[in-house]
């Protein structure tokens, strides 16, 4: 069980118990999935939603290729390839082996993608409606979903379908005066809803926002980014020296506007959340965790080339500013907009951000054809993305499915209730202690780096190494600590 997903579990136990309102704790309006959820813990059982969510992620992975194949590269493997890019990158990765929204939220997002693609394509009113379900659909996953159906407003209006663009309008409207007025909030979505829209007119914060949005587009997809470069100079040779001043100015001026901190984090992985440079979230509960191996240098060599990959993408979009009007621009421009002046974000809202970049680039370059130097970039990106979630990954789940069986043995032998073992921050909010004291707690550090508060009163009684195949973690333990009295 990983981050906020205990809640989820919950709600789709008290579905199952036959009533459908929502914890207090559930920011997402989640229906769609719930019901989803519902249906397959009816079959399969509550303890298996693990697997629906790893089918959606499969299914999200065969509709992004669809996308690709159909509409912009014309070839089942080159397809494949860049859909496995994103399909493995460490964001999906995660998303993709519990039971929160995001894989859920994006089924929808790409289904809605789909029609709208196929009604750009045929102008059929069929594939129009179809688009408008599926985002109603992905709204009641999660509300950000909304801005697939206003992204598609903006495009009619600009296509010049002003009945269309009208349907679409009252459409969005009616869902969101439901929503405000209607629908039942949770105390967390009452809390967490509103924007703070001084933000727009702080320029620093601004840039930062919308360079750190980019810099999650394309942190993952950098050899795609790579081969597509090296495609157009290869084309644009006379061009060269004009992408370079720009990469280089934009690259410049980061380092003088880009203020990370201004975002939770100082340095990379920049937005607060699922990814951090030690494995995926893991809370406060558990102390200081181990490292990867040169985890320094490779984070500090791979934020250079990611910024100067946002760099080189602002560069791109700038030389084809002519091509930009169209639905998937709308639609992530409304969407690092929206974040920009959110009140609390997540590196899970940027999720979408991905597909999104990898689709905008082939519409820019829909001549793009990979060579044989193309796709060997983009294996051997492929392969070290696949090293990286697979490490963090694995990691994961060895430590989390060793704090879930240990911490149940000793509840099992008696004489301890599960709120007084600490075995991470799921645990504890399953098991929640208001005392905040705990007869065994499972802690990274060693007992000579414990803090005070703690080497007082606990010693060590079990050491667990944390070990897999091709592991780049360094010296990873976890020890479980006793309360003396």
């Amino acid at each position: 069980m990983q981050n906020d997903d205990w809640v989820y579990y919950w709600q789709i136990g008290h579905f199952l118990a036959g009533h459908f309102d929502i914890h207090n704790y559930i920011e997402a309006t989640f229906y769609t999935q719930g019901i989803l959820g519902l249906i397959f813990s009816k079959l399969f059982g509550l303890e298996k939603l693990p697997i629906l969510t790893l089918l959606m992620a499969v299914l999200n992975f065969f509709l992004f290729t669809h996308i690709l194949n159909r509409f912009y590269l014309k070839k089942v493997f080159d397809s494949i390839l860049i859909g496995l890019l994103f399909f493995i990158s460490p964001l999906h990765a995660y998303a993709s082996i519990g039971f929160m929204t995001d894989i859920y939220f994006l089924f929808f997002i790409l289904l809605t993608f789909v029609f709208v693609e196929y009604y750009i394509e045929t102008d059929k009113t069929l594939y129009f409606a179809l688009a408008n379900i599926a985002g109603l659909a992905g709204f009641f996953s999660r509300q950000l979903s909304v801005i697939s159906l206003i992204a598609l407003l903006f495009f009619l209006l600009y296509k010049k379908k002003y009945t269309y663009a009208a349907i679409e309008f009252a459409g969005v409207a009616t869902l969101l005066i439901y929503y405000f007025f209607f629908y039942p909030l949770t105390s967390l979505m009452q809390q967490n809803h509103g924007f703070r829209f001084l933000n727009i007119f702080d320029f620093k914060y601004m840039y930062t926002s919308i360079f750190i949005s980019i810099f999650y587009a394309v942190v993952f997809i950098i050899p795609l980014l790579i081969a597509i470069f090296y495609n157009y100079i290869s084309k644009n040779l006379n061009k060269i020296w004009l992408v370079l001043a720009l990469t280089v100015g934009i690259f410049g001026a980061s380092l003088v506007f880009f203020s990370a901190d201004l975002l939770r984090h100082d340095n990379m992985f920049y937005m607060h959340g699922v990814l951090v440079r030690n494995g995926f979230f893991y809370g406060t509960s558990l102390g200081t965790k181990y490292q990867i191996k040169y985890e320094d240098q490779i984070y500090n060599v791979w934020d250079i080339v990611s910024k100067v990959a946002v760099a080189l993408t602002i560069t791109l979009l700038i030389l084809h500013y002519k091509k930009l009007l169209n639905y998937f621009t709308i639609y992530i421009s409304l969407y690092i907009g929206v974040l920009s002046i959110m009140l609390i974000t997540y590196d899970r809202y940027t999720l979408a951000f991905t597909p999104v970049a990898i689709i905008i680039f082939f519409e820019i370059f829909k001549d793009f054809k990979f060579s044989t130097v193309s796709r060997i970039i983009v294996i051997v990106g492929l392969l070290v993305t696949l090293l990286y979630s697979y490490n963090f990954t694995m990691e994961f789940i060895t430590l989390n499915r060793y704090l879930w069986t240990r911490a149940n043995s000793i509840y099992a032998k008696g004489g301890t209730q599960k709120n007084k073992i600490s075995a991470g921050y799921a645990w504890r909010r399953n098991f929640p202690n208001s005392t905040g004291t705990y007869r065994y707690l499972f802690y990274f550090q060693p007992y000579y780096t414990l803090p005070e508060n703690l080497a007082c009163c606990y010693s060590i009684k079990e050491t667990y190494n944390i070990k897999f195949p091709l592991s780049i973690f360094d010296d990873a333990k976890i020890y479980m600590y006793k309360k003396t009295f």
